[in-house]
């Protein structure tokens, strides 16, 4: 199983507050489950939530001053602040070569 979390919080905005991130984490969970299937599990964490707590890693990270969202693959940090995107190759031929090929450089 690929696990590939994503770290946000809602924002302020003009019209109230906004969970933009929780919404982009769950395209990208349509999109990555499309192309492999199962195998590959996406959960969304608010920094602020006592789920996220069990991730001193990331918190640690957001503490030191890394822009959110932080995306992880494993335990490999992906990538810190602006914007979300699926466009990386995992490294994966297909669904079934999923669990045992992927690695953080995306060579497998």
């Amino acid at each position: 199983m690929i696990e590939v979390r994503i770290f946000g919080t809602p924002t302020a905005c003009a019209t109230g507050i906004s969970d933009s991130w929780k919404r982009m984490a769950g395209w990208v969970r349509t999109q990555l489950q499309a192309r492999y299937g199962d195998v590959v599990r996406v959960q969304y964490y608010d920094v602020f939530s006592r789920e996220a707590e069990q991730f001193s890693d990331a918190l640690d990270m957001v503490r030191d001053g890394h822009p959110l969202p932080l995306v992880f693959i494993g335990s490999e940090m992906l990538s810190s602040g602006g914007k979300i995107s699926v466009s990386r190759d995992l490294g994966i031929q297909d669904s079934s070569q999923a669990e045992r090929s992927w690695h953080p450089s995306g060579r497998g």
